[in-house]
């Protein structure tokens, strides 16, 4: 395979223990991804059309870790199994190849391309493709917190990848939960005595990303407001990243942005995030009053359960001894029982989900607002919204 460039090998060092490194040429991974689907010889691809998936409900494998909430049993099972558009995705990805070679400043695009290869080919694996078209069989694995993550497939692909296999699939829908972890903190907060008006005012602002962006210079040379870096920065400091200048995750995430400026722009962002920040430093203060007001008593320990039905034996389970774990469990849970009982919602709402994004659903029609309301109330997120957004 290497004498016909199919194939690149590196060189080994016993003494600096490095091992050889296999990988496919870049030209050769972009010219299979351009291979239309009738250049593919394969008996997934020649189905005849009465043999096209039409709402299968595929049963959905919970794989790797097992779970102690009915919640997220429930969830699984209530997915309809997946659609993408395989042809368009494989463009895309072969789009994204061209010109590409393996050099140090391209790996992290060429890894983005591989990963979203290895997904779309996991994808593939368990379903069946019809003109370009593929339906599949999903496997999910549950998190710690309550969120479960798709073992390969639509849910992990990058952004631009999932936007293009959504391509022709009619009457589809991205939905977000706007702001959650502000939302959920915002909500738990408020349990344990602190004023949570900063959050409020947050959540009320349609445009709080963009304005908040502005104010640190998040700006990118063509004037426009980056509130992803902002999103970015300030949930570091959400799940209890360090503001130390040089180690802690906002300097890093600052300096990624614009390296030039970081220590400028560190600068503003602290003077920017410092309400935020006190209201932070004190949840975390009381996160253990939290927990007693909200954990048993059992002979074999004291128990929390998060709102995703997930239980911890707060004297013995390792995700206990950090608050920066424990206050994840407690707010990813929340985010996570708003999504789980609106997939379980789905059946009786006249709406298909296709897709767990932890903190939103893709679904084949629209979530009604009396479904919406329904799940507020069965899960205890009463501060959820859903905004539509683009892949």
């Amino acid at each position: 395979m290497r004498s016909y460039g199919l194939l690149n090998i590196s060189g080994y060092d016993l003494g600096r223990k490095k091992s050889r490194r296999y990988w496919i040429p870049i030209r050769i991974l972009a010219k299979l991804t351009k291979l239309r689907h009738e250049d593919l010889k394969h008996e997934l691809l020649s189905l005849p059309e009465s043999q096209r998936l039409r709402r299968r409900k595929f049963e959905i494998i919970s794989t790797s870790t097992t779970t102690n909430s009915n919640l997220v049993k429930q969830a699984f099972n209530s997915i309809d199994g997946g659609i993408m558009n395989h042809s368009a995705a494989l463009q895309r990805i072969g789009d994204n190849l061209e010109g590409l070679d393996y050099m140090p400043d391209q790996k992290k695009v060429i890894s983005k391309c591989i990963h979203d290869i290895h997904n779309l080919i996991k994808a593939s694996n368990n379903g069946i493709i019809v003109n370009g078209i593929l339906e599949y069989k999903q496997s999910y694995k549950p998190g710690v917190t309550g969120r479960i993550f798709e073992v390969g497939g639509f849910q992990s692909m990058s952004r631009d990848v999932k936007k293009a296999a959504m391509k022709d699939i009619q009457d589809v829908y991205n939905y977000d939960i706007r702001s959650s972890q502000i939302a959920a903190l915002c909500q738990v907060v408020q349990t344990v005595g602190i004023d949570p008006q900063i959050l409020v005012n947050y959540l009320d602002n349609p445009a709080s990303k963009i304005d908040y962006a502005i104010k640190c210079g998040f700006v990118n040379e063509k004037g426009t407001p980056q509130d992803v870096v902002w999103k970015k920065c300030l949930m570091s400091l959400v799940f209890g990243g360090s503001m130390t200048e040089f180690f802690g995750a906002p300097y890093k995430i600052i300096k990624e942005f614009d390296q030039e400026n970081a220590g400028d722009l560190f600068i503003r962002f602290q003077e920017v995030v410092k309400p935020f920040l006190v209201l932070i430093n004190v949840w975390y203060d009381k996160l253990d009053r939290y927990l007693e007001l909200h954990s048993h008593n059992h002979k074999h320990g004291r128990f929390f359960t998060n709102a995703a039905g997930v239980r911890i034996n707060l004297d013995t389970d390792d995700i206990a001894r950090d608050k920066k774990k424990l206050s994840a469990f407690i707010l990813q849970g929340l985010e996570s029982s708003f999504i789980h009982h609106l997939t379980i919602l789905a059946e009786d709402y006249g709406f298909r989900v296709i897709s767990n994004e932890h903190d939103g659903l893709v679904t084949i029609g629209t979530i009604s607002s009396e479904a919406i309301q329904k799940a507020k109330n069965e899960s205890g997120f009463k501060l959820a919204s859903l905004e539509l957004k683009d892949f």
